[in-house]
């Protein structure tokens, strides 16, 4: 029993740790052979990475839910992946999501899903059948990365709650109202390598 104890806390250990990359030609590993927006790492530590993104463009999607189920995710990322089919915008990572944090349980709540759409994409976008094109201008995000389940929401409030912890015991100024979930899988895969917590800097 003690031996599994121990294993388990190794295993979570690992999983929860920041994932480790590299970066070729400018693209980190993570991103496979999709696009990816550019990034600048301005700091670096065992529990996050401060990173400086560029202003890009993204389309979006939102749903409101009480909870975010798997159908709700299914609901977010169809009319996203068919939209960016008929427009023959090449599929990139990562898929963000974006939640409203609330201690009112059951509330309803806004989810919207962001997929990037790459430079080499040149073609001017409209917003239609409720997909919109958002133009992100140039941002700070504290990122934090794990491996695991993707699926599970109590993974993403665990590492969402580690990566607060740390932003606050360091005293920086964060957007504390929401954080996005970043994946760099299709949704209805289970398990990834890599995965990320973005709390936005003020």
């Amino acid at each position: 029993m003690a031996l599994r104890i121990v294993v388990l806390v190794l295993l979570l250990q690992f999983v929860s740790c920041q994932r480790p990359y590299t970066v070729v030609n400018g693209k980190p590993s993570f991103c496979k052979d999709k696009p990816c927006p550019q990034f600048t790492v301005v700091n670096k530590t065992a529990f996050y990475e401060k990173r400086e993104y560029e202003p890009e463009r993204w389309i979006a999607y939102d749903v409101l839910s009480r909870n975010l189920t798997f159908e709700t995710k299914k609901q977010l990322f169809v009319p996203i992946h068919e939209y960016s089919r008929g427009r023959r915008i090449p599929f990139s990572y990562p898929l963000l999501l974006k939640g409203q944090n609330t201690k009112v349980e059951y509330a309803l709540k806004t989810y919207t899903m962001m997929m990037y759409v790459p430079k080499s994409y040149k073609t001017k976008l409209q917003n239609r059948l409720n997909v919109y094109v958002t133009e992100k201008p140039k941002f700070t995000a504290y990122v934090r990365s794990f491996a695991g389940n993707h699926n599970s929401n109590q993974r993403w409030e665990y590492e969402a709650n580690e990566l607060k912890n740390a932003l606050l015991e360091n005293k920086l100024d964060f957007k504390n109202e929401s954080y996005y979930s970043a994946i760099y899988e299709v949704p209805w895969y289970t398990w990834s390598l890599h995965n990320e917590i973005w709390f936005i800097a003020k």
